[in-house]
């Protein structure tokens, strides 16, 4: 009797499991398709003039001349985050190239970069020597270019008053800095 009970529920559990994974559901399937996934980028230009001019591909109206131990003076660029992303992009500068009289000059010349007037500066970065400008790369502070925003800033040239006739006559030339923007995390 026992085997005859163990045969029919044997019989019982395979067609429940035979039963159990045999029926079928209905279902349907869609596409989701046309869909574009396309990054923005980040973009700082700089325009000629004012912050309404001609947007240009580097500038170069920034000429010092007939400078001298406890010369002090700025002239101003604009900046503008034409970002296609909304991003707000903070700034750094790095002194990249300059040509002529570097070993007399780098140590002897002083650059700040800021807003406000010579006589009422905003400074956002310290008195930087050219040759550590050229060494590494310096942010130009707090404040960041935020999206679609246009920026004036100044780049201040300090000479120091116990420079000494060393650096008389002497010139450098083609003095680049090179600017990044670089997007804020949110």
């Amino acid at each position: 009797m026992k085997k005859i009970l163990l045969s029919f529920l044997a019989i019982i559990l395979t067609v429940g499991v035979v039963s159990g994974t045999a029926y079928a559901l209905f279902s349907s399937t869609v596409t989701v398709s046309g869909i574009t996934l396309a990054t923005g980028n980040a973009n700082l230009v700089i325009r000629d003039g004012n912050i309404n001019g001609q947007i240009i591909n580097g500038y170069t109206g920034l000429s010092f001349n007939k400078m001298y131990p406890g010369f002090r003076d700025y002239g101003s660029f604009n900046f503008q985050n034409s970002s296609n992303s909304q991003i707000d992009l903070a700034l750094t500068a790095q002194l990249t190239h300059a040509e002529g009289d570097w070993d007399l000059l780098k140590n002897n010349i002083f650059v700040a970069i800021g807003t406000g007037t010579k006589d009422n500066p905003n400074f956002l970065t310290g008195w930087i020597s050219l040759s550590d400008w050229n060494a590494s790369s310096r942010s130009l502070g707090v404040p960041v270019l935020a999206y679609g925003q246009n920026a004036t800033y100044n780049l201040y040239v300090y000479v120091p008053a116990d420079a000494d006739n060393t650096i008389a006559g002497k010139t450098l030339s083609n003095v680049t800095f090179v600017v990044t923007g670089t997007q804020v995390t949110p």
